[in-house]
């Protein structure tokens, strides 16, 4: 008994094990397999019915409050007005530096989104983060 696979708990189990038990054990760590496929197939399903938000990069710009949502699109206007020069992008620094902007990965999955005008408030899916976004910048299945 010195090698040291044949020593252990483990191992004197699989040695008491008939046939049937191993045949058992294998067919319910299958079953496990398949219900854990099926709950991930699910939770996708889940999430492709949800709306995501959507911008051109791979950021979208989004206001915690409808307050600064209200600032965001027209800091946003007067960028797309003027172009994105030094005082568009000073105004959009102002805007993360107050606190009044942040930034979310394109795609980000939505959960009780709700539309309110030209906004749509929303809580983030598994991070839980609340935030508003313009209408323009989410995608509704």
């Amino acid at each position: 008994m010195n090698d040291p696979g044949k020593r252990g708990w483990v191992h004197l189990n699989l040695l008491k094990m008939t046939a049937e038990a191993r045949a058992a054990a294998k067919k319910a760590a299958a079953q496990k397999e398949q219900q854990a496929a099926a709950a991930a197939q699910k939770e996708r399903a889940y999430v492709d019915s949800l709306p995501k938000l959507v911008s051109e990069g791979s950021t979208v710009v989004i206001a915690t409050s409808i307050d600064c949502a209200k600032d965001l699109q027209n800091v946003i206007g007067f960028g797309r007005k003027n172009g994105t020069g030094v005082e568009y992008r000073k105004k959009m620094l102002e805007l993360v530096t107050l606190g009044c902007a942040m930034t979310m990965d394109n795609g980000t999955v939505l959960l009780h989104a709700a539309k309110n005008g030209d906004f749509v408030a929303f809580t983030a899916y598994k991070s839980g983060k609340q935030g508003v976004a313009l209408k323009e910048n989410v995608r509704w299945p």
